[in-house]
């Protein structure tokens, strides 16, 4: 016999941390524009979305991926 997954209520989002529109400014300067940007670092390139991208089968090289 299946068991029912019990009805969660939803609840409001926690408000940003107080460092977040700093973060948002300094990562502004950072990716200026949509898609890739080439950086200051041999190597280093940052990538900003506004808004959400669907998932796509894509390769990349092998890197580190910090998400803000």
């Amino acid at each position: 016999m299946k068991r029912k997954s019990p009805i969660r209520a939803s609840r409001p989002s926690p408000p940003p941390p107080p460092a977040y529109p700093r973060m948002v400014a300094l990562l502004s300067e950072l990716a200026r524009g949509e898609g890739f940007c080439t950086s200051r670092l041999p190597g280093v390139r940052f990538m900003r979305a506004p808004r959400h991208v669907p998932r796509t089968p894509v390769a990349y090289e092998p890197s580190i991926v910090i998400v803000c």
